[in-house]
């Protein structure tokens, strides 16, 4: 990070945490430069693969084609796209009285109207059996007229 950002950047982040405990920082400091730190890292990496690699499997088995996504390299998510017809809000509210969790991704823009269509699906803290099920169930909602947003052409009634 710049050097003139730090002061900024740091006070931002106790505004939003309220300070992190020094003790909890000195246990992480010890933990990271203890050896088993690194056999940890590569158990928890192997972990976090098998689950994204699951996650991808389901999308490309559960969704319609006129879903997109990509394969990560890193990170703890998998972003989606649906089609423009897709409403991520709506399919949040019946997945999570299913049990099923996810992000809408216009929660990351600065405009709240953009990218209804789109959702951050987390591998992270999903146990490795939930995820199939949790994306068939995800898909079969995702085509269910709930789900989908009303265009002009649904809307209008005939002449």
């Amino acid at each position: 990070m710049p050097p003139h950002l730090l002061d900024s950047v740091f006070a931002f982040k106790q505004s939003i945490d309220k300070q992190t405990s020094s003790f909890c920082q000195a246990i992480a400091a010890e933990f990271v430069a203890a050896p088993a730190a690194s056999a940890h890292v590569a158990s928890v990496v192997n972990v976090y693969t098998r689950n994204r690699d699951k996650l991808a499997s389901a999308l490309s088995d559960y969704l319609s084609p006129d879903f997109r996504w990509t394969r990560p390299e890193g990170g703890l998510f998998i972003w989606v796209e649906g089609p423009h017809t897709f409403d991520a809000d709506a399919t949040l509210r019946r997945a999570l009285d299913a049990g099923v969790a996810f992000l809408p991704g216009r929660t990351f823009y600065t405009n709240p109207d953009a990218h209804g269509s789109t959702l951050r699906l987390s591998f992270a803290g999903v146990a490795e059996d939930m995820i199939r099920p949790g994306i068939e169930l995800l898909g079969a909602l995702a085509r269910t007229e709930p789900c989908r947003k009303r265009t002009a052409a649904t809307t209008s009634k005939p002449d």
